[in-house]
């Protein structure tokens, strides 16, 4: 099997990284169940993936609103990562900080354009719309203007600084 290229790869051994999947304290809008799964507790469930996102930036979160509802299987955790206690394996607070992540396993992490393109494959309703994303060099735009949004997501959906009263943010998230 080839390695992912998007995929950031985490030694097990190395301090602070936890090899079980985040907690999660709120996630929008149906939090994974272990009941009936036969799963323990600290186990992902195989057929559920973990859509990371910034839960304080407008735009952010009425994305992961409207997407969702596309989610007709309930396949996907949509998780604000201001409600982790600890990053999922290989990735770290300033990863999730700079882009939406999309968690299919342990350590097979799907950053930005890259989680968007193959979260939307997941959505049947939107998966005509992934497989645009799939189109040789559809990448070359795509990447760049990810990237561009998430740095000025706060400026662009007018989101409050969390803790600094009504002042919109103007800072850029670096790339």
């Amino acid at each position: 099997m080839r390695p992912n290229t998007h995929t950031k790869a985490a030694d097990t051994n190395e301090p602070g990284i936890s090899t079980s999947p985040p907690v999660s304290r709120r996630a929008l809008p149906y939090p994974l169940s272990l009941e009936g799964e036969g799963l323990s507790e600290g186990e992902m469930n195989p057929q559920t993936w973990t859509f990371y996102y910034d839960s304080d930036c407008g735009m952010c979160t009425a994305v992961v609103r409207w997407l969702s509802r596309f989610d007709t299987r309930k396949q996907i955790v949509w998780t604000a990562i201001q409600s982790l206690e600890t990053p999922p394996q290989g990735l770290s607070h300033a990863d999730l900080e700079k882009a939406a992540y999309l968690v299919c396993a342990p350590g097979d992490n799907h950053e930005g354009f890259f989680a968007f393109r193959k979260l939307l494959l997941r959505l049947p309703l939107l998966s005509p719309l992934g497989a645009l994303m799939w189109i040789p060099g559809a990448k070359l735009i795509g990447v760049p203007a990810y990237r561009w949004v998430a740095r000025n997501r706060y400026r662009i959906s007018g989101c409050k600084v969390p803790g600094i009263g009504g002042q919109t943010n103007s800072r850029s998230i670096p790339d």
